[in-house]
């Protein structure tokens, strides 16, 4: 019986062997892979658990002037209170808009956005992540330079005002091209902040020729802050 079974050992190690060793080289080979996945899907959830907090918009973090020659010394730069806003970036907002809370708070929102693409992003999925922040973001500003319809109950009511005569609807298309204008410009400013050396700019460009690709919309709201909560 024992020469048997030892007849089929030897029979049977070599296969094994070969098996065990094309499973050890498979899962050598694949562990990398496993593990940038693995590593994408966490930085996802921490991208989208992103968000700034009404501290953040009333001043109370505002972090200490940075030291200026270690403001742009790297890609991420300096956030000494880690809300994921550079500080240089956080305080020249506070400086262009210190008496408006509603504004100020999606430019922050937004600053937020671009600093999670410069320091979170090593893959198409983290850049679809970081890209859908960045709209939410972006329509929060939108949102925050309203066409200018004080003057009327509702919306509506301006619009269907501005349908009734030719001087009504270059009176509306003068109001829209304000608020657009306005909006581009605050988002210009946060852009330009962020993005302000040649290697900030680098990455952002590398990032959208190596992983840009089609995505939706982030179906939840877009202010992090409910504006009323801030008038």
């Amino acid at each position: 019986m024992k020469e048997k079974l030892f007849k089929f050992w030897r029979v049977l190690k070599k296969p094994l062997l070969v098996l065990v060793l094309i499973y050890a080289v498979m899962v050598i080979v694949t562990l990398p892979t496993h593990l940038k996945n693995r590593k994408a899907v966490e930085t996802i959830v921490f991208i989208e658990s992103q968000r700034i907090e009404m501290r953040d918009v009333t001043g109370e973090n505002l972090p200490p002037e940075p030291d200026p020659n270690l403001v742009d010394a790297t890609i991420e730069g300096i956030d000494a209170n880690n809300n994921w806003i550079r500080d240089d970036v956080e305080l020249e907002i506070f400086k262009r808009y210190p008496n408006d809370a509603v504004i100020r708070s999606a430019m922050l929102q937004y600053a937020m956005a671009l600093q999670l693409e410069l320091t979170q992003v090593f893959n198409t999925k983290t850049y679809i992540s970081v890209l859908e922040q960045q709209g939410r973001a972006d329509s929060c500003i939108s949102d925050k330079f309203p066409i200018d319809t004080l003057w009327f109950e509702t919306p509506r009511d301006f619009f269907e005002w501005a349908a009734e005569d030719p001087k009504n609807e270059e009176v509306f298309n003068q109001e829209f091209r304000k608020s657009f204008n306005a909006s581009n410009q605050a988002r210009d400013l946060v852009h330009g902040l962020v993005f302000n050396t040649k290697d900030r700019e680098k990455k952002e460009e590398d990032n959208f020729n190596k992983f840009m690709s089609s995505h939706g919309s982030d179906p939840r709201e877009d202010c992090d802050i409910d504006p009323l909560l801030l008038k």
